[in-house]
């Protein structure tokens, strides 16, 4: 059961890229939940962490491994 809902999402973007548009539109969308997906699983809020990685990349940085989830949420 839980694996279901691990792999639950995956299944439902494979579906709904069929209506994409364009394979620039799924790459997209692949990296964007793929970022919620890592947010889930370091049990961070996908918008805290957005607004903050958008805060830090607007002041320069570029140290991207120090930039993730996990480590700009502590």
């Amino acid at each position: 059961m839980a694996a279901e809902r691990a792999i639950r999402p995956t299944t439902v973007q494979r579906k709904n890229s069929l209506f994409f548009g364009s394979v620039k539109g799924i790459q997209n969308s692949a990296i964007y939940n793929t970022f919620i997906e890592t947010c889930k699983q370091a049990g961070v809020s996908f918008r805290d962490y957005f607004c903050k990685l958008l805060r830090e990349l607007k002041k320069g940085r570029t140290d991207y491994e120090n930039l993730l989830p996990m480590t700009i949420c502590k």
